[in-house]
């Protein structure tokens, strides 16, 4: 991966030094070889002054990251046009930059008030003063600082900071502010874009970078396979006003395999986007094309990191996503994505006339959950089994499937134990929280394990 500009702003009114409240930063970001400093005059661009570098782009496209002072989104939106201008693209895109999309914000105990304009978001304890900040980059945790004086070792748990890793959209890199409840456990308090953050008195700058730098070489961080939808391009192809028949396609030739990332041509999957390698070139490329005109449709395990970055990345265009693609994927390896391609295959070949491909063994048809067993297991006394959801209901257990909802805090127990000994009980009484060490950390675990469902039941059971 090439090196990182990172583009400080200029002293108020001296293009030659840099302003002092990131001097420390610039020193830092300096000395490391990671990265390339640009100074700008980013508040004076801001208010309709022409941008003005202190050092021309060395490639056509260099990627970079702004440290500067909150500003307004339409404001950064200018300095982003005009730095795209100078051959410098920030690695935090335009479209959607203020949008965060935690799909399991409720993994952080909070969720956000809507209508907030500015660079962050907040949360309903917004009224509290922050305590630490922790730095994320792709999803993963690298830095961490008190913001007031007090204990350095007094800082979030573990397993809170492992909660919020994760994927944002639209943002790589950003910060998220934390306080301490006055029981004693910690809980998120705002999330943030980190161009937009100065770096606490409390933390060191050489260590920040070093530690940025480090997770951003193995970036990005992408999981070792995916489930993934997968065709190839039918041997003979009729096109035209005249109905010609011809090999393949126009840009694929026949029998080529191509991924079936998203249903972006339509809600039915009549012209999903696709990935393949063309006959013009030998890289995947990203299209629309007719469902018709695949055959042998199938699942797979997909190995390919370009084909799993466009799942995870497409979003962030070169720096993550070697392929230009035309929307995100929808796969990934979990469960979920597995169960969605099995209903899909149930009723594309027939319904679009096209064949259908070996697929691995599985449990699954267009009836739900009723007749996938899965692991059951007891909040209270441990019992394990492995049950239908309507095998476990006659059991008597009170579980997901036929009780409640995969991934949200409810019972999960056998007939034979009390409800008032479960997780959902104590944390649903008054004054009581759900990460309060009141509770005790087995219960906490059920949690947990309630946040990975529905892939956690299906470990050790030969569903692929």
């Amino acid at each position: 991966m090439d090196r990182i500009t990172v583009i400080f702003p200029f002293a108020d009114g001296d293009s030659s030094c840099i302003d002092p409240r990131f001097e420390r930063e610039y020193e830092a970001c300096k000395a490391d070889d990671a990265f390339e400093v640009v100074l700008c005059n980013i508040e004076d661009c801001i208010a309709g002054d022409e941008l003005v570098v202190d050092r021309a782009s060395p490639r056509k496209t260099t990627y970079c990251l702004l440290r500067t002072v909150p500003t307004w989104r339409t404001k950064y939106g200018r300095i982003e046009r005009e730095l795209k201008r100078k051959g410098y693209k920030l690695i935090v895109t335009d479209e959607g930059r203020y949008h965060y999309q935690w799909n399991d914000w409720d993994r952080l105990m909070c969720m956000f008030s809507s209508g907030i304009p500015t660079h962050r978001k907040r949360t309903p304890y917004d009224t509290q003063k922050a305590e630490w900040r922790g730095y994320f980059f792709d999803g993963v945790y690298f830095y961490g600082t008190r913001l007031k004086r007090g204990h350095k070792d007094d800082r979030p748990p573990d397993h809170l900071l492992s909660l919020a890793e994760g994927r944002y959209d639209t943002k790589p890199f950003c910060y998220i502010d934390f306080y301490k409840h006055e029981k004693g456990f910690w809980l998120p308090l705002t999330m943030g874009d980190a161009q937009f953050s100065i770096l606490p008195k409390n933390a060191s700058a050489e260590e920040f970078y070093g530690r940025l730098a480090d997770v951003m070489a193995e970036a990005p961080h992408l999981p070792e396979w995916t489930w993934c939808l997968v065709g190839n391009v039918v041997d003979q192809n009729r096109t035209g006003m005249d109905g010609r028949v011809v090999r393949g396609t126009r840009n694929f030739a026949p029998g080529t395999k191509v991924y079936l990332i998203c249903e972006l041509g339509g809600n039915g999957w009549e012209r999903p986007c696709v990935l393949g390698v063309p006959r013009y070139c030998d890289h995947l490329v990203s299209l629309l094309m007719s469902v018709q005109k695949l055959c042998e449709i199938r699942c797979e395990k997909v190995y390919n990191r370009d084909v799993i970055a466009v799942m995870e990345n497409a979003h962030f265009g070169d720096f993550f996503c070697p392929v230009k693609s035309e929307h995100d994927g929808v796969w990934d390896k979990s469960f979920r994505s597995l169960n969605t391609i099995a209903i899909l295959l149930d009723w594309m070949p027939e319904y679009y006339g096209i064949s259908r491909g070996v697929d691995p063994e599985d449990y699954f048809d267009d009836k739900g959950w009723a007749n996938r067993p899965f692991k059951h297991v007891c909040e209270v006394c441990g019992k394990e089994e492995t049950l239908t959801p309507n095998e476990a209901k006659s059991a008597g257990w009170d579980y997901p499937g036929k009780l409640g909802d995969f991934g949200v805090v409810s019972p999960r127990i056998c007939g034979d134990c009390p409800v008032e000994e479960t997780f959902w009980w104590a944390q649903s009484q008054p004054g009581m929280h759900r990460w309060s060490q009141e509770i005790p950390s087995e219960k906490r675990k059920v949690y947990k394990r309630i946040l990975e469902e529905p892939d956690v039941l299906f470990t050790g059971i030969d569903y692929r």
